[in-house]
């Protein structure tokens, strides 16, 4: 998954551990979506939960890298996790 790649290449020089658990929908079970998005959550050693989520912006005409899209919602996780939540 391109996606996750681009998430990893951010997340892992910092922990290499990180799970990323993917499940691909497509077509009408989609609901005939024109995009696609990632969603990542963050649990603290305290049990905090932060999130991050980025879609595709399918209206603006331009192609949209998933690597690219990957990579900025881990950076936007690590904004969250870098402010306390």
């Amino acid at each position: 998954n391109r996606m996750v790649d681009g998430a990893r290449s951010v997340l892992n020089p910092l922990l290499p551990d990180v799970y990323i658990f993917t499940d691909h929908v497509s077509g009408a079970k989609a609901g005939q979506s024109p995009g696609f998005g990632l969603s990542l959550v963050a649990e603290s050693t305290s049990g905090a939960v932060l999130s991050s989520e980025l879609a595709a912006d399918a209206t603006s005409g331009e192609a949209a890298i998933p690597e690219e899209i990957g990579a900025a919602a881990a950076r936007n996780l690590l904004k969250e996790i870098g402010s306390g939540g």
